[in-house]
């Protein structure tokens, strides 16, 4: 973990003015080893187990990698020349065939070290994934160290990524550097590739003793929090929460990734006074190299590496357009191809990976039923395969809804809240023009009154009398206010227990207009005007889908009639959530969700425990029976998709999150719900795709893929990267796709079947009709109900 160097001076680069290269038509983000059947090393295979007689797990392998480092430095003179340590397996490593360490039950600690056996490892043999891929990653690693092309300026190392220096001199909360990642990954048939990762890691915008001199601890502890919350180790414990230290006056040319000694100690220290925080600044901080002895480092050195769920990654500077992405990403396979991979040399195409090398298939959006102005039903159909057809189509299916409303709505009963400063006039003056968007979409649910509050408690207790179900809440910040824990936004999430829409005061009507006709304003304000609405229909419109209406529906039949979302997350990663969508594939029951929280009683909420998993299905799924038996509709939960945020995971062989869904189906089985016909599916979601990317090379510059592009570029047939997003919604920045694995839980799935429907319900962006979304709809439901559940928000309704 620790990083030594990098270069001796800070330079960012430019693409130099030369001709776009040529490119294939579509292709991904890594360059073919074009002699990767030619190359092999020689290697020994030691087993490490534990002296105890326990059988190794996961968790070892970090020690049995120190176990044998510490045995080469015991025998160095059997052990020649620089090489590699790679965790096999929980009770294997593999060393150079030069490091002939005489070990038979050798006891090192708390393990014994045994010789197995000499093979040579070769990129040909499937069995030799693992050894080879270290091999490849610890080479590659070493090669950058000082090959680094030299237009990417200094940089620093974290982990195996090497990362732009920041420029310290620029004001704001954080400074976003550029992370180059180079690995070698085999793809379908036995084929090996370098894939280039380019992508953005982000330093706080502040030194530690900029906290401590300003007495704004507090603030850096729940950073710390933050980061330690996020995720639990192995052992259960709190993550590491790393530093980036500079180690020279000019901020410049030197650094290294290190570990806070003792994180409790800064968040102790948020409860002292603003002076007594100043007095500690001469102190210093402990810190430690990974596996090193703590050292003292001065505060104004050190400032924490951030994780994008403290930054929320919404930042332009984190946006890699395609054009760049390619150049960085040529720069650096120009680079690897002059590494030596301990004593072989690898040879890299001269361009990058063409998709029409392996499978693929490609997906049009559905056709959808929308309201029509007779106030029945309008069928668009699904578009031709192409970016220009597919956004007409969902221009088409917005304008039909903002100007015919819903298909489908329940009964609501509206309430506009407004601050006291807002004044009735205004106020008055808002609830009607939200009236007259409802009356333009045929909509005969109206807001009636308004309330004028001071406190978020007043538009409570008048839900509480009146008997509300559903409100739009005026803010009494602006949009540039800066956000904070008890701000009216969170107070409205935290304490109203029904649907709720915030906008802030400064997106309404100006108070100059209030006492003056709204025929005038639109005459002399006609940009404005627009806006107005715009934003307007947007609050609407996000109010209703939390209320469950339904602004359009599938016209075509899915394969699975049950769709289900699981995720842990928010800022912490301490809540879990599912929501159940049902009707998918029904032709005359509409299509319902029901989302709800896993309630976990444990520390760890990832994996999720199976006994918790299960029973926080059971109840979603029982209360779509109640709900589909009160409308008269008909229950099908034969065919169920599972969506699952990130892989299946679980504690080894003991048990895997698996197991609820595979018990749940038998439990339905018994009750007669399916049959033995039946398919469950499970697909795990990888939003970081493993660092892969799709791109195209359009007429004039590179782009991204298509929506509805499926690419099967890996060993198993049932694994797949696709594009949810990209053309025609996603024009800036580079789109990433998702990279799927698909698992059967009950039936055999087909992997078209799955993916068709994971692309139409990524474009039910029911939120905003004129696009589709990243994710499938329930999986974006539980996304976001776990970051609102982790604020302490009510969840009501729908989480959108």
């Amino acid at each position: 973990m620790s990083n030594q160097k990098v270069a001796t001076s800070h330079r960012r680069h430019r693409r130099p003015s030369h001709a776009k290269p040529n490119l294939p038509s579509e292709f991904l983000n890594c360059y073919e080893i074009t002699n990767a059947s030619e190359l092999s090393w020689p290697v020994r295979l030691y087993r490490v187990k534990r002296s105890d007689g326990q059988r190794s797990q996961q968790t070892d392998r970090g020690k049995i990698k120190d176990v044998f480092w510490q045995l080469r430095k015991k025998n160095s003179h059997h052990c020649q020349g620089y090489g590699f340590v790679i965790d096999v397996r929980p009770d294997m490593i593999a060393v150079p065939e030069s490091w002939k360490v005489p070990a038979d039950n050798e006891s090192v600690g708390d393990y014994l070290v045994s010789f197995e056996k000499a093979i040579v490892a070769s990129p040909e043999n499937v069995k030799h994934t693992q050894i080879v891929q270290g091999i490849f990653r610890e080479a590659l690693k070493q090669h950058f160290k000082n090959n680094m092309p030299d237009e990417l300026g200094s940089l620093w190392q974290d982990y195996g990524n090497f990362c732009q220096m920041p420029d310290i001199n620029k004001r704001g909360n954080f400074h976003f550097c550029k992370k180059f990642t180079v690995a070698a990954k085999p793809i379908i048939d036995n084929r090996w590739v370098v894939e280039v990762s380019v992508n953005t890691t982000t330093l706080d915008g502040r030194t530690i003793e900029d906290y401590y001199r300003n007495g704004r601890v507090r603030e850096l502890a729940k950073s710390i929090a933050a980061k330690r919350s996020k995720k639990l180790n192995r052992k259960n414990q709190p993550t590491a929460v790393r530093v980036w230290c500079d180690e020279s006056s000019d901020y410049q040319t030197a650094c290294s990734v290190m570990e806070l000694s003792d994180p409790e100690l800064i968040i102790g220290h948020a409860d002292l006074s603003r002076q007594q925080q100043s007095e500690l600044v001469s102190g210093g901080i402990q810190c430690q190299l990974f596996k090193r002895d703590p050292e003292l480092i001065a505060m104004r050195q050190a400032r924490l590496i951030l994780d994008s769920q403290i930054t929320m990654g919404d930042h332009d500077e984190t946006i890699i357009d395609p054009d760049e992405r390619i150049y960085l990403g040529t720069l650096l396979c120009e680079a690897a191809s002059k590494a030596k991979v301990f004593g072989s040399s690898m040879e890299l195409a001269s361009g990058p990976f063409e998709t029409n090398l392996v499978p693929s298939f490609s997906i049009s959006p559905p056709s959808v039923l929308v309201r029509n102005k007779e106030r029945g039903e309008r069928l668009i159909k699904s578009p031709e395969f192409n970016a220009e057809d597919i956004k007409k189509r969902s221009n088409y299916r917005a304008k039909q809804i903002r100007e015919n409303g819903f298909l489908n709505s329940r009964p609501v009963k509206l309430l506009l809240a407004a601050p006291k400063s807002y004044g009735p006039g205004r106020a008055g003056k808002m609830r009607n023009s939200l009236n007259r968007i409802l009356d333009w979409q045929g909509i005969k649910f109206k807001f009636t009154e308004y309330v004028l509050y001071s406190d978020v408690e007043e538009v409570r207790a008048a839900v509480d009398k009146s008997g509300y179900t559903a409100a739009i809440v005026v803010l009494p910040e602006g949009a540039r206010s800066s956000t904070h824990h008890d701000d009216t936004h969170e107070r409205v999430k935290r304490i109203l227990e029904i649907p709720s829409q915030c906008i802030h005061h400064d997106n309404t009507l100006p108070e100059s207009w209030v006492d003056k006709p709204f025929k005038q304003f639109k005459e002399e304000n006609p940009r404005l005007a627009r806006r107005l609405k715009q934003r307007y229909e947007l609050c609407l419109g996000n109010l209703l889908v939390k209320c469950h209406w339904v602004p359009f529906a599938p016209a075509e039949p899915f394969h699975y009639n049950v769709h289900v979302g699981i995720d842990v997350g928010g800022q912490h990663n301490d809540s879990a959530m599912v929501c159940v969508g049902h009707g998918f594939s029904a032709k005359n029951d509409p299509i319902v969700f029901r989302p709800d929280q896993i309630p976990i009683p444990v520390q760890q909420k990832e994996p999720i425990p199976s006994q918790f998993l299960l029973a926080g299905l059971r109840g979603p799924f029982k209360a779509i029976e109640s709900q589909m038996a009160e409308a008269g509709g008909n229950v099908n939960f034969s065919k169920a998709l599972f969506f699952r945020d990130g892989s299946l995971l679980g504690d080894g062989d003991a048990w895997n999150e698996i197991d609820a869904l595979k018990k749940l189906h038998t439990e339905f089985l018994k009750k007669g719900l399916v049959d033995e016909s039946s398919v469950w599916t499970a697909v795990e979601v990888l939003k970081s795709a493993e660092g892969w990317r799709i791109l195209r090379n359009g007429p004039k510059r590179e782009g991204n893929p298509i929506v509805g592009r499926a690419i099967f570029p890996f060993r198993d047939p049932k694994a797949a990267l696709v594009s949810t997003t990209g053309q025609p919604y996603l024009h800036q920045g580079t789109a990433r796709p998702l990279k799927i694995n698909i698992v059967d839980i009950y039936g055999t799935a087909s992997t078209e079947e799955v993916i068709r429907d994971l692309v139409w319900e990524s474009d039910m962006c029911l939120s905003k009709p004129d696009m589709g979304m990243r994710l499938p709809w329930v999986l974006n439901i539980a996304d976001t109900g776990a970051l609102q559940t982790s604020k302490s928000y009510v969840i009501a309704g729908i989480p959108a």
